[in-house]
């Protein structure tokens, strides 16, 4: 069995912006890196397809009455969450900036994606992902046309890997293997269009939905059947909490997925000695798999040899310096 692990560096390659403005060529805003999503870029509203204004002033406002050091608004976000301790509503604040930030109008820059994605679902290969985008989603919408306007949750093309018990009845389309010829896509850290209901226990894990998981932190979004306000499913993208159902439901399927891998293909992912409980999924998995090839597609992949060595040792044969739309343009 192949698997496909991405991280963000796969979906900037088809969403990618210029390094000044984020903007990729045509005019179209790209998807920021974890190095370029600073205080000082969540503070420009031109940054945004849809800027959150008030939460946008929010922060605002509060670096200059907390007195910010200047040199700290440029540091990654994941290095400055100290000044957030204790003042919820900004961090609120915060994670709605980020959400909304990681959603960019689509591209027809995605044939190579949706042509390989055709591929993954022929060839039974398994997804497993880190990015909260909904990139993945959008190509394999494209795999098929809607009939009757069939919502995507329910065409049949996408399994979530989480028990069906987890999730609201509307949603079940997308449940751990409740279509045969689905492409599992197992997204460890949750998606900018998840929902959670902590009365009803169960998840609204809609594929397409762009603000689900934004307006759940805003308190903006009930659930369908008790009204109850949702609270979004992501691991971070501050503070890595991964103690929620859901999220373990989708590791318990990925370990499932990487103890059957005899090839994995790393594209865009750094394996960040940050990264520990992705780390340790993956050597708990490597102890019990027969994992013969691991292929690494990055355009640092030298720098990372080391790294994926630590984990699967002598199995990292290949390396492919280019991102990972140059990747798939290649073998096209």
């Amino acid at each position: 069995m192949r698997v496909y692990f991405l991280g963000a560096g796969a979906s900037k390659s088809f969403y990618a912006g210029s390094p000044n403005s984020r903007v990729a060529p045509g005019g179209q805003l790209g998807l920021p890196t974890a190095s370029e999503l600073t205080l000082n870029h969540l503070l420009n509203a031109s940054h945004y397809e849809t800027p959150p204004c008030p939460e946008i002033e929010s922060l605002r406002s509060f670096a200059r009455l907390r007195g910010v050091d200047p040199t700290r608004l440029d540091a990654p976000v994941e290095n400055v969450l100290d000044i957030f301790e204790g003042h919820n509503k900004e961090y609120r604040a915060l994670r709605i900036c980020l959400m909304s930030r990681l959603w960019v109008h689509d591209t027809s820059n995605t044939g190579p994606l949706v042509k390989w994605l055709a591929c993954v679902r022929e060839s039974r290969a398994a997804l497993l992902t880190t990015n909260y985008d909904t990139v993945l989603e959008r190509g394999i919408g494209k795999l098929t046309t809607p009939v009757n306007r069939r919502p995507l949750r329910d065409r049949g093309l996408i399994d979530y890997g989480v028990a069906p018990g987890l999730l609201a009845p509307k949603y079940c389309g997308v449940a751990r293997s409740a279509w045969p010829n689905s492409i599992l896509l197992l997204k460890l850290h949750g998606s900018i269009s998840w929902a959670f209901c902590e009365t009803c226990k169960t998840g609204e894990l809609d594929p397409a939905y762009r603000d689900l998981a934004g307006n759940a932190l805003a308190g903006a979004e009930n659930c369908a059947n008790c009204s109850s306000l949702l609270s979004p499913v992501l691991v971070g993208p501050t503070k890595k909490q991964y103690r929620h159902p859901i999220i373990e439901s989708i590791f318990r399927s990925a370990r499932e997925a990487l103890e059957q891998a005899d090839e994995i293909v790393f594209a865009g992912f750094s394996l960040s000695p940050s990264d520990e409980r992705i780390r340790e999924l993956l050597a708990h998995a490597r102890q019990i798999a027969r994992t013969t090839r691991v292929f690494i597609v990055d355009q640092n992949s030298e720098g990372l040899r080391e790294r994926y060595r630590e984990v699967y040792g002598d199995a990292v044969q290949e390396i492919a310096p280019m991102d990972w739309r140059q990747y798939l343009l290649s073998i096209a």
